[in-house]
């Protein structure tokens, strides 16, 4: 049953089912078919039940062989009904042994009835259970009944049993709090007659506030003054405009020819302090070892570690594995031992065949002994590595390991068969005998060759020691230009065209070098040997490789020097290489996988690079069923498989994929009750570990997919493996991002930086692909989403190739429409990873960018850029073009101010101001705030210093198009017709709301830390002058304000009237998100919500985004973000509802119990 603690009153049916598909006897549920399973294998070995069932009820399908006695076995786990529509239940026509067949087996469901009530009287909504009941039943029955998606959070798993419920609220989310359970529900649309009684957010004083930080104590009131900083001045005051001057140390070039554009150029003599090991050795499967070389190569994972990072340890390695475990005495982690690394490698003894004679398998071909190297990363400072120890093992006896950790490793020590070590001093000895002259292609003397060889880098994403490194060699192509292209071309279209630009490819790419070594053999072509391994041709190659076309041989082969002559190649070459591809020069079938690196003939195409990438990077499994009845096809009995898509659990609890499991989808999964049949996850029959094939006992999450069947894509767990496995190679940080209408849709998308990567993802509504054909409904409902579209990276050209710019983690990027098409473009600029300073335009084509403008160095009027420039976006010259202003404090001998006009491919100079803008000496520490504060179309500026003088200094100046003009100015004080309405402190934040809706930028000010009370002030502007409107003190109706209150701007009701967003993690004993209603006269209304919205838990790191991702009537939604989560917060005027989460990354699916995804 479901656990042990859980009595449901249960109604037992019967039926006794034919094998052959005879009688049956069954009552309800009512079974409307029996079909045998076939598929392009055959004969499955399975029939497919199809049975109708009363909705709000759970079944569970059991067996046993004979009707007479025997015990009742589950061959189902519980599955709910929500509808009318038939289910398929799979059953295997086998004894329980798996293997032998029978004339009959008799079936059993066990069904259990849940009560369930959901009341909604058009102002709040009750709900009651009466009794205990998983949580996965609970989520499925409250969306039937409410016709609203409903996930679990991590309070409320799918697998959790919750006890007898009661609760009422305004909404299912509200009624379920009230009963303790946290789900996340989404809410009515906004134009359901119930989204205006639904869409109220709490309007009571927020509780249990806690004691204010030692330097947040402020003291005194606003209306008392304040004195100022002693012994700073004020800022110099000029009465006429002066211009600016060639004679500063500025200087003053007007014009920047566009010159013919060369690669950016890095920084010269920068080297990684850090460096790692290349430790080669020979190693037999049972031990053995004998180290041949060493070789130290620059950077390592480990710099400036102190702590060991789980995302880069292995996971759940298979059964084979190589695991290489790293001491050392001086290792300052805390780890046991002494261990500060932990490695895995797949079985290198084990060889992987593909294109088999028929779809569905690899050849398994096991070898005794193999010459290895691995990767050793060195802690930082060890010079002699003394005290330093490298163990290896294999991994003999599977169990589930999860993260191996050292704490892990060591407490399943007797699952690992020691197979060698080496101690540090030898280690030192070889790296200091070897050295290079023995890893040159001279040492080597590879025979075969007419010239060294050549390697070339197809593509850049970072250090080599950063990134999962990936060789291609050419073997067998002789030095003439018709070999080498087809090399060539080989590599560009079946790897660089096809390979990276599908499936998962192109979003793990930043995590990948990718390079090619040409190679020149004496003669073109490969050795060909027959079934018994002879020599029947011999061409003389680089390496020595040999073709057999047998399956059985796994084609192809190493030749005696052929090992020799890959590592004397890639330590020469590219002593990082993680993972080496041999192309052979035959058009022949096959590929062949064999420890660190596969070969594959001219023939293979880009799905056997796809399918084995998925075996070396993403450590899958391969999810080949086999035909029942088949020769060496057998029921799997063994233990737990360590790949994450291979499993022989069959309990909903114990699978590790079942968050991507519906409740409604029958475990095991017949082909019936799935829509795709690579994205629709259940638990299907059949599966393969090394030369073990089985059609049952083991199971796979999806039909069909990379691993099955090479062409189709990942499924979801396949697709989360291998964004897993990249994760740890990549920046992935959702903080390094930005928004903008990137497609001119009229909602607001996202552009995210990860290092040497842009990905660019469009707001629009889910797509949920065809229905559930167990509910008949969709499997998730439409929400808004983000649509990942586009990944570049590294260097992005345009068209011509006249243009580029090469991404770094570095880049600042400036949102802006710099043409006026509707698009928002980016400004992106890099002032510290090259050796000049660069800023590029990129313009958005709507799925994509393309550079289309570069300045090198120098800007128009600005000469060299700095690191102390400063960015500011705004169309100042009204043409609907965005422009762009620049301003350095910090670099030069006195401060600066710019004026670029954007001609929509360029940028041209209109104004530098030096030292002073109009009538005032600008400080060292200026902030702008851009806005159109007197309605004129043309944005102004308003300069804000808390730093560099006496008193804080804020002044208003208006654009007219080609120079700036004051309108305003306050020292210290705000006076309006002489009434004191703010004092200015050094805490002040300043905010740009529209809060009367008449297209002029308003003023905020909020100071929560340089008095005793905390203040808000509420200022319009008129003609660019300052017009007092209201400030609080404390509080605002709704909301109790607090010293870390963080401020946005949103119009969250779509009235034209910009309101207020804030957000306080620091001040009170829960998290609290607000939401400050614009009256329309300079006064707020307040609502706030606390702690969990929906499946997103507020946090102390959590940041946000207006964005509005919808696009219907201008209500701004928000996107809230930390490291590692991105949630989409869609506005309900008084509050917020999730409407997607990702955790990791942005992709969608067509189904996670959480919502995530």
């Amino acid at each position: 049953m479901l656990n042990n603690n859980f009595r449901p009153p249960w109604k037992t049916l019967l039926a006794a089912i034919s094998a052959a598909g005879g009688s049956l006897i069954a009552a309800q549920p009512t079974i409307t078919s029996i079909t045998p399973v076939f598929d392009d294998m055959g004969s499955g070995g399975f029939v497919d039940i199809l049975v109708k069932g009363e909705p709000n009820t759970q079944i569970t399908l059991q067996s046993r062989d004979d009707v007479a006695g025997g015990e009742w076995v589950n061959i189902s786990a519980p599955t709910f009904v929500a509808s009318f529509n038939p289910i398929a239940f799979t059953a295997p026509l086998m004894h329980s042994d798996g293997k032998t067949s029978v004339p009959h087996r008799f079936f059993r469901f066990t069904v259990n009835s849940f009560d369930v009530a959901v009341e909604d009287d058009g102002e709040s909504v009750s709900v009651r259970t009466g009794s205990e009941m998983p949580s996965s039943v609970l989520l499925q029955t409250l969306s039937a009944k409410s016709g609203f998606g409903i996930f679990g959070t991590n309070d409320s798993g799918p697998s959790r049993i919750l006890p007898p419920l009661s609760g009422k609220g305004r909404t299912l989310g509200d009624a379920l709090d009230g009963a303790g359970v946290k789900l996340w529900t989404l809410g009515p649309e906004k134009d359901d007659g119930r989204f205006a009684a639904r869409s109220l957010g709490t309007t009571t004083p927020q509780v249990k506030r806690l004691p204010d930080l030692p330097g947040d104590v402020g003291e005194g009131k606003i209306d008392q003054g304040f004195p100022g900083i002693p012994g700073l001045k004020g800022p110099g005051r000029l009465s006429v405009d002066i211009q600016p001057s060639v004679e500063n140390d500025k200087g003053l070039k007007l014009e920047v020819p566009d010159s013919p554009e060369v690669d950016q150029l890095p920084i010269r003599g920068v080297v990684e302090k850090t460096r790692h090991l290349q430790f080669t050795f020979n190693l037999g499967v049972n031990g053995g070892l004998r180290a041949t070389a060493a070789l130290s190569v620059p950077g390592s994972p480990l710099s400036g570690r102190s702590f060991l990072d789980e995302d880069e340890l292995p996971k759940n390695p298979p059964p084979g594995s190589l695991i290489y475990v790293v001491k050392s005495g001086k290792s300052r982690l805390n780890e046991p031992e002494g261990i500060y690394f932990i490695g895995a490698e797949a079985d290198p003894f084990e060889g992987r065949a593909y294109y088999p004679p028929f779809r569905g398998s690899h050849s398994h071909v096991p070898r005794t002994k193999e010459d290895l190297r691995l990767q050793i990363p060195v802690l930082d400072g060890d010079d002699d590595l003394a005290g330093m120890k490298v163990e290896i093992y294999r991994y003999v006896k599977p169990t589930r390991l999860g993260v191996l950790t050292p704490e892990t490793f060591l407490k399943n020590i007797q699952h690992f068969q020691l197979l060698g070590s080496a101690a540090g001093e030898t280690l030192t000895r070889l790296v200091s005998t070897t050295g290079r002259t023995g890893f040159g292609l001279q040492g080597a003397e590879l025979a075969g060759v007419t010239k060294a060889a050549t390697i070339t880098q197809l593509h850049s994403s970072g250090p080599k020691s950063k990134k999962f490194n990936m060789v291609l060699i050419a073997e067998g192509f002789a030095d003439t230009t018709a070999d080498q292209n087809a090399f060539n071309n080989y590599v560009q279209n079946v790897v660089m065209d096809d390979l990276l630009k599908r499936d998962v490819h192109p979003e793990i790419l930043n995590a990948i070098n990718i390079f090619r070594i040409n190679t020149y053999s004496t003669e073109s072509g490969v050795t060909r040997v027959n079934g018994s391994g002879q020599v029947t041709s011999t061409k003389d190659t680089a390496l020595g490789y040999r073709y057999s076309g047998d399956w059985n041989r796994c084609w192809m082969e190493p030749g005696p020097g052929t090992q020799a002559a890959i590592d004397a190649l890639v330590n020469s070459l590219i002593p990082e290489a993680n993972v080496k591809a041999i192309i052979l020069n035959t058009t022949g079938q096959g590929g062949c996988a064999r420890g660190h690196h596969f070969a594959v003939t001219r023939g293979a195409d880009w799905t056997v690079f796809g399918h084995e990438f998925g075996h070396f990077f993403g450590k899958l499994g391969d999810e080949y069923q086999c035909n029942q009845g088949d020769a060496g096809c057998g029921s799997y009995n063994g233990g737990e498989p360590d790949n994450v898509n291979l499993t022989k659990a069959v309990s909903r609890n114990q699978i590790e994929w079942n968050d991507w499991i519906p409740g409604t989808r029958p475990v095991p999964t017949a082909f019936a009750n799935i829509a795709d049949n690579t994205q629709d996850v259940g638990l299907f029959p059949g599966g393969t570990i090394g030369q073990g094939q089985w059609w049952n006992g083991i199971y796979r999450p999806s039909w069909r997919g990379r691993m099955n069947n090479n062409s189709p894509v990942h499924n979801p767990v396949g697709y989360t493996a291998m964004r897993d496995a990249a994760r740890s190679r990549q920046d992935a940080d959702f903080r390094k991002s930005v928004v903008g209408d990137f497609n001119g849709d009229g909602r607001t998308d996202l552009v995210i930086l990860d290092d040497r990567q842009l990905s660019l993802y469009l707001a629009a509504d889910r797509n949920p692909g065809p229905n559930d054909p167990v509910t008949g409904q969709r499997t998730r409902p439409i929400t808004g989403v983000l649509n990942p579209v586009w990944y570049h990276t590294d260097i992005l050209y345009n068209a011509s190739k006249s243009k580029s710019w090469e991404f770094r983690g570095s880049d600042i990027l400036v949102p802006a429409d710099f043409d006026n098409d509707g698009k928002t473009d980016l400004y992106v600029i890099n002032l510290d990873a090259w050796n000049k300073p660069y800023l590029c335009m990129l313009k958005s084509t709507g799925n994509s960018f393309t550079p289309v403008r570069r300045f090198d160095q120098d800007l128009p009027g600005w000469g060299a850029m700095k690191e102390g420039d400063k960015f500011y976006a705004g169309d100042f010259s009204g043409d609907g073009r965005v422009d762009l202003m620049v301003y350095n404090g910090t670099d030069w001998s006195m401060p600066y101010f710019l004026m670029l006009r954007s001609t929509g491919t360029s940028l041209t100079y209109v104004r530098r101001y030096d030292r002073y803008l109009p009538n005032w000496e600008m400080g060292r520490h200026e902030k702008f705030h851009v806005g159109d504060y007197n309605g004129d179309g043309r944005a102004d500026i308003i300069a804000h210093n808390t730093q560099d003088w006496n008193q804080v200094h804020l002044l208003a100046y208006r654009s007219t198009g080609a120079q700036l003009g004051l309108t305003e100015r306050f020292y210290g004080e705000i006076r309006i017709n002489g009434g004191l309405y703010w004092t200015m402190r050094r805490e002040d934040e300043l905010f740009i709301p529209n809060f009367d809706g008449n297209n002029t930028a308003d003023l905020a000010i909020f100071n929560g830390r340089n008095w005793t009370p905390e203040y808000l002030g509420l200022f319009a502007m008129v003609e660019g002058k300052l017009s007092f409107r209201h400030r609080y003190e404390g509080a605002i109706p709704g909301w109790d304000m607090a010293r870390r209150d963080r401020f946005q701007v949103a119009d969250v009701n779509g009235d034209g009237r910009q309101d207020l967003v804030v957000y306080n993690s620091k001040n009170w004993s829960t998290q609290y998100l607000g939401i400050l209603k614009s009256n329309g006269n300079g006064t707020f209304s307040g609502s706030w919500q606390d702690d969990w919205i929906g499946s997103w838990n507020l946090g102390d790191s959590d940041s946000f985004h207006v964005a509005d991702f919808r696009g219907n009537g201008g209500w701004d939604d928000l996107f809230v973000f930390n490291k590692n989560w991105f949630g989409m917060l869609r506005s309900y005027a008084n509050r917020y509802h999730l409407e997607a989460i990702y955790p990791k990354w942005i992709h969608n699916h067509r189904y996670h119990a959480y919502g995530w995804w």
